[in-house]
């Protein structure tokens, strides 16, 4: 016996399907753009307190300064505060804040994904006690999209701790 009942979808049944479908993309996206920008700033933030951690430990252990600086290059420090091109960290025997024949870079940071900026201190300087030689200014994360930020303060003492919301 043949039947005569159709198989498929009909146009308004499709029109309705790909009207919800676009809404809840509409919902959707941006939602995912918020937790996008939320990972990439937790990411940075991430990174920069394991290289200062990383650059007082090292001054404690070696028994030598160790200084950490914004770097475009990976082999010297570029003497500005724009963190987001990638920094570095490295023994500094001679306390100058200068990459110098004979000194060892530790870290070598790749450049923050170009939605992102990262402003900080020219240079932090470790001395062997873990303390700093300066109070630095802090660091300040923030997403050129979103309205989210991050503010990295390092303590004389040398350690840093991370928090919401913008640097006083």
């Amino acid at each position: 016996m043949i039947s005569n009942a159709t198989k498929g979808f009909t146009l308004i049944e499709l029109l309705f399907g790909i009207g919800v479908l676009v809404t809840l993309l509409a919902i959707g996206i941006p939602s995912f753009q918020g937790l996008t920008a939320r990972h990439q700033i937790t990411n940075a933030t991430n990174d920069l307190l394991a290289s200062l951690q990383l650059a007082r430990t090292e001054a404690v252990k070696q028994m030598r300064d160790v200084s950490i600086c914004p770097s475009t290059s990976g082999s010297g420090c570029t003497g500005g505060t724009n963190w987001s091109d990638g920094w570095i960290v490295f023994r500094d025997p001679n306390a100058d804040a200068v990459v110098d024949e004979g000194d060892v870079i530790l870290v070598v940071a790749q450049p923050l994904v170009q939605t992102l900026s990262v402003s900080g201190p020219e240079t932090i300087r470790y001395l062997p006690s873990g303390a700093v030689d300066t109070l630095p200014t802090p660091f300040d994360i923030a997403q050129s999209s979103e309205e989210q930020e991050r503010c990295i303060s390092v303590t004389a003492s040398g350690s840093a701790a991370s928090r919401y919301g913008a640097c006083p």
